[in-house]
């Protein structure tokens, strides 16, 4: 059976799209989850999105220059599809977190609507999300 390497789960509850990822990520990674977020059947227009990716490794060819000028190509599609909200990246490896602090400084020059934020810890993102301090992220295995 192949595993992807995220999943996606959306609560209309909590106004919120979760994504886990989990091992080495592909460029396609990224893409593909908004693809499949955009076609879920649960998806609407202004849900916040958690992107947990403390167990993820990010391609190494992220950095700000390559967000700068490959991100417009590979995102614009996507961005006014979700409308206002918030993302929320969660990381817990210094390295990686310069990865997508570097991505939300270079988004801040796009036209879409997003208001991005990395985080050390998921608590700090669902306190960021307005998500309740007890709810539990689930996902279909």
């Amino acid at each position: 059976m192949l595993r992807l390497a995220f999943q996606i789960s959306i609560d209309l509850n909590v106004n919120c799209v979760f994504v886990r990822h989990e091992g080495q990520m592909s460029l396609s990674d990224i893409p593909d989850s908004l693809d499949e977020i955009l076609t879920h059947q649960d998806f609407r227009m202004g849900l916040n999105i958690l992107r947990d990716a403390r167990e993820a490794v990010q391609p190494d060819v992220y950095g700000y220059h390559f967000f700068l000028q490959e991100s417009p190509k590979r995102l614009n599609r996507f961005e006014s599809a979700f409308g206002d909200c918030k993302l929320a990246w969660v990381i817990n490896d210094a390295q990686e977190f310069a990865k997508v602090h570097q991505f939300t400084l270079a988004r801040r020059l796009s036209d879409d609507t997003i208001e991005r934020k990395p985080f050390k810890t998921i608590e700090a993102a669902k306190d960021w999300l307005n998500i309740p301090e007890d709810y539990q992220i689930t996902f279909a295995d």
